[in-house]
């Protein structure tokens, strides 16, 4: 016969949506910060590098001047009529100068992306243990493994650089937040709330403390069997 029993077990209990929102923001509030700083320092290095003022300054004056650059499928084209001559060679410097001018400016965003998420996502991490970023320290969130292992430091650094940091964030930069957009819809959609880079990492957001929960467990009951007296005592 096979019955129920109910015993009491400690575990882990998967953030509330909500609470890991929550914590999201408030990394993500960090995280535009240092973007800001950084944006400050990496302006002068660029200048000295690519005269970026210099560049803006000339299309400006071109487009002043010439009407020349607009932004059109894909590509950057005369917007009037001049003689041929000049709208092959204004075309020729002006493409020249916008792709590197953004070429630097996506190469910047990824450099600027690399350094932010290390030091909001990866740092934090190694420093308060338990996967907790300033965000999950605040919620009362922390991070394990799906076997409900605390998550060793080489997967916590392959879960941010490789799945925050190269797949979503450059992913996102290079093709209009497709990689972050992905995430958070894996992150809704998901039974175990799992964005791009908790898939990659085999990881999971849970409250920091575990719970004492009531489970059923099912076990079998056997019948008594009939000992050997009472075998001879039945009736012939």
């Amino acid at each position: 016969m096979t019955t129920t029993k109910t015993i009491r077990e400690e575990r882990w209990i998967l953030a509330p949506l909500g609470a890991r929102t929550l914590a999201f923001i408030i990394d993500f509030a960090i995280f535009l910060a240092l973007m800001f700083l950084l944006g400050l320092l990496a302006k002068p290095i660029g200048n000295a590098l690519l005269d970026l003022e210099g560049m803006l300054a000339q299309i400006t004056q071109w487009q002043k001047d010439y009407g020349l650059l607009i932004f059109q499928e894909g590509s950057w084209v005369m917007a009037t009529s001049v003689e041929a001559a000049m709208q092959n060679a204004y075309t020729a410097i002006a493409t020249d100068t916008v792709t590197a001018y953004l070429g630097y400016q996506n190469y910047l965003e990824i450099l600027k992306g690399m350094i932010a998420i290390a030091a909001v996502f990866l740092v934090p991490t190694l420093i308060l243990k338990d996967g907790k970023t300033i965000g999950k320290k605040i919620m009362k969130l922390r991070l394990i493994t799906l076997n409900g292992d605390p998550v060793r430091p080489v997967i916590m650094m392959f879960r941010t650089m490789i799945g925050m940091w190269a797949i979503e964030y450059v992913t996102s930069v290079m093709f209009s937040y497709i990689g972050v957009l992905l995430s958070i819809l894996f992150t809704i959609l998901t039974k175990r709330q799992s964005a791009i880079h908790d898939i990659i990492g085999r990881t999971m957001v849970v409250r920091d403390e575990k719970q004492i929960i009531d489970v059923e467990i099912p076990i079998t009951i056997e019948s008594p069997q009939p000992s050997n007296e009472d075998v001879q005592d039945e009736p012939k």
